[in-house]
């Protein structure tokens, strides 16, 4: 039972017991020495009895008995109180003399003007029994007893001060039938001291705990108080002064009292009403809100007292069944504290805040955290634990998701084909994952804060120190850019890599990332695939005049027969002397002209089956035709098949390899003519156009009459060694097409509607030329 909780000093029980105690002995003293106007504080007539200042002496000391928690004491130190009381009591009652009023100066008692002297009068009678019966009831503490000690107090004061203000007010002069209502004046400031006692010591309890809240409510509380604890007081005395006014009748003072209560009660309950209802929208907003958290409130054994409904919506269980049960228990919590330490934790000033794992009543997992912490709460109750919940359970599961990437991120930045780093805007090292150790043959440790530029050879770094500010300047954060470089090993060989950057905004800071590949094997890889087409492309050619040897043979055939011809008429010309004759000069000229035209055709042979750089330039489409039809067909069978053009004379000219470009018409021509072979009663016919395409582009036709392409040729057109002539290799499209493509071009196969293949594709076009065609 602690004395100094609340707004009352500790030092005020013990003041008021002493005051009480010094009064009484003051009081005997005066009876001692026979000076009664000591024992009544200046009046000679009304003092205190003897026996009432024993009695009180007995209470006083019973009282702090009982604050120093000594119930034996205490009861031994009331019954006496209680007995003189009694006695008094019963002989107000019966009439009875019991022979005790002078057992305390007997003789200076008889003297009194009153009638029992020695005897308490009936309000200190009352005085004392109530005081002392507080007295027995605070050997035992609980809440109730301590209201109703309260209580006794309480109103041990109001009679104390009614009946001690009848004689300063004159009214027992005046009125001698209410002398038995009136108390001495030591008599009132000792009841009022000991009242004061119960009510300082157990203020906590009743009204007083009232008066120590805080806010606009505990003002209003104790103003309230004051007035209706002195109001009657007052007004009762008021209403005695009246009556010994002159003139003065009793109905009218009752009339007056009457509205004077009226108009004072009126007055407390508006100003009271229009205090508290100031704030009393905002404190039920307030509540809401705090009510809306998940706050719990427990004893310090677990058990719920409180169920807000935010922990309704936390937990899914209701006030209902929730308040009573324990909480960790009722939410199966893992990792919490017990209680107990929590609140020894929390006596001891410390903070607590935990984080722990219950579980909703659908058995769902929630991540928790709880912060505990005491309730105020008055001395002599149990201690309030208030318990606010933080559902931190996406907090976690964002951090386990976070982890997992991370994890995830490591194992592909280790185990990346590709050398991957980070770098600040300073162009700091930040990261060097494993392929980029060995690709440049440093480890991470040795690279980490230092420049990027260690990377590169001295020659490159200024160009890549220009790359690396416009992205840094580039504030849209543009997509990763591709370039390729020459990197440095930390034993200072060079190598070819392929490098992207892109960058990321880490909060106010831009981190650059650089993907490294060493592109060595693919430069390689490039540089054997060209050199393999072009053996490709070599072989087509000696395929495709393998194919045509038989023509290619009685082509040089003709004119070196006529050749022969002709010089064996001049031989015979000779041999008849007829050397100077003119028909000689004309015979050896055509000789000459055959021989020339077979050196022609071998010399067009040899070109365009050798294997030579590729030379890109400005071309005639009509003599790359002519030519292709030369090197396709032998003159027997340009003589049985229709040879027709149609040629865009506003482009003229493209930009293109010729012998690439005749190959590709060799190899379609000849597919033509194969094509028409086995076909009777259609006369062959092979067109060849050229038409102005979008982006700089010419398509170049080659149709014929044929029997068209075989579906299952045209479902897969280029795809090598797919052939429907014996002995074909397969290639033919395919080399066409990747020639096509190599100009930058396409290439597509169709059968025609009116009967016959059409194989088209593009090159570019000389823009210049074409202009001035135009």
């Amino acid at each position: 039972m602690d004395s100094d909780v609340g707004q009352w000093p500790g030092w005020t029980p013990y003041g008021c017991i002493g005051l009480a105690f010094f009064i009484c002995v003051l009081v005997l003293f005066g009876w001692g020495l026979g000076n009664l106007t000591v024992a009544g504080f200046g009046s000679s007539i009304y003092v205190m009895q003897p026996l009432t200042a024993v009695s009180y002496i007995f209470i006083a000391l019973a009282l702090l008995a009982s604050i120093r928690q000594q119930s034996g004491l205490v009861i031994l130190l009331a019954v006496p109180a209680l007995g003189i009381a009694g006695s008094a009591l019963l002989q107000y009652v019966t009439g009875l003399e019991l022979g005790v009023d002078r057992l305390l100066f007997g003789d200076k008692v008889v003297g009194l003007p009153r009638l029992n002297p020695g005897r308490p009068g009936p309000m200190p009678t009352a005085t004392i029994l109530l005081l002392g019966t507080a007295a027995l009831l605070s050997v035992k503490a609980g809440h109730r007893r301590s209201q109703i000690i309260v209580l006794i107090a309480s109103l041990t004061f109001g009679i104390s001060i009614i009946a001690g203000m009848a004689l300063p007010l004159g009214v027992v002069g005046h009125m001698p039938h209410t002398r038995s209502v009136m108390v001495s004046v030591p008599t009132c400031i000792t009841t009022l001291a000991l009242a004061a006692v119960l009510i300082a010591w157990r203020h906590q309890s009743g009204w007083p705990g009232l008066l120590s809240a805080r806010g606009v409510e505990g003002r209003t509380l104790r103003t309230v108080f004051v007035l209706v604890l002195l109001a009657p007081a007052l007004m009762a005395l008021a209403s005695l002064w009246a009556l010994t006014l002159p003139g003065s009748t009793p109905a009218v003072v009752e009339m007056a009292e009457a509205g004077a209560f009226i108009v004072l009660a009126t007055g407390i309950l508006f100003w009271a009403w229009t205090r508290i209802a100031r704030e009393n929208g905002e404190r039920w907003a307030v509540t809401r809100a705090l009510d809306s958290a998940p706050i719990v409130l427990t004893n310090e054994a677990g058990t719920i007292l409180h169920w807000s409904k935010g922990a309704e919506r936390l937990y899914q269980w209701t006030a209902e069944e929730a308040i009573g049960r324990n909480k960790h228990e009722l939410l199966v919590a893992r990792g919490a504290d017990h209680l107990a330490d929590v609140v020894g934790c929390l006596n001891s000033g410390e903070a607590r805040e935990k984080e722990i794992v219950e579980y909703r009543r659908d058995g769902s997992e929630l991540h928790v955290l709880e912060q505990a912490r005491l309730l105020p709460i008055r001395s002599q109750d149990a201690p309030l634990i208030v318990l606010s919940m933080t559902d931190v359970t996406e907090r976690e599961q964002r951090a386990a998701v976070l982890a997992a990437r991370e994890s995830e991120i490591r194992s592909i930045l280790e185990a990346s084909p590709d050398g991957i780093l980070t770098i600040d805007a300073d162009g700091r090292i930040r990261s060097f994952n494993p392929t980029a150790e060995r690709l440049f043959g440093y480890a991470a440790k040795d690279v980490l804060g230092h420049d990027r530029r260690m990377l590169l050879p001295v020659r490159f770094r200024t160009d890549f120190d220009a790359d690396f500010s416009r992205l840094i300047a580039d504030k849209a954060h543009p997509g990763p850019t591709l370039q390729h470089i020459i990197g440095l090993r930390s034993d200072g060989s060079e190598f070819p890599v392929e490098l992207a950057m892109g960058t990321a905004q880490l909060g106010d800071e831009r981190i650059f990332t650089i993907f490294i590949r060493d592109v060595t094997e693919k430069i390689a890889a490039q540089d054997r695939q060209t050199e393999l087409r072009e053996e490709l492309l070599h072989v087509s050619r000696l395929s495709a005049m393998g194919e045509m040897a038989a023509g290619l043979a009685h082509e040089l055939n003709q004119p070196l027969a006529a050749a022969t011809n002709f010089l064996g008429a001049v031989e015979m010309l000779l041999a008849a002397d007829e050397a100077s004759s003119p028909r000689v000069r004309e015979l050896v000229g055509l000789a000459s002209s055959q021989t020339l035209r077979a050196g022609d055709i071998i010399q067009r042979l040899r070109a365009f089956v050798s294997k030579g750089e590729v030379d890109v330039r400005a071309e005639p489409i009509a003599d790359i035709m002519a030519d292709a039809i030369g090197l396709a067909l032998t003159s027997m069978e340009q003589q049985r098949v229709d040879i027709r053009y149609d040629l865009d004379a506003a482009r003229p000219v493209i930009l293109a390899d010729r012998v690439q470009i005749q190959q590709v018409l060799v190899n379609l021509i000849r597919n033509a003519i194969d094509a028409q072979e086995d076909q009777v009663g259609v006369h062959p016919e092979i067109l060849l156009i050229s038409r102005g395409a979008t982006d700089g582009m010419i398509e170049i036709s080659v149709c014929d009459n044929g029997p068209g392409i075989a579906p299952e040729i045209l479902q897969r057109p280029y795809e090598p060694f797919m052939s429907t002539k014996a002995g074909g290799m397969g290639i033919g499209l395919s080399i066409c097409r990747r020639i096509v493509e190599f100009h930058g071009g396409q290439l597509r196969a169709e059968n025609r509607a009116e009967g016959g293949a059409c194989v088209r594709f593009t090159v570019p076009a000389f823009q210049q030329n074409a202009e001035l065609a135009a």
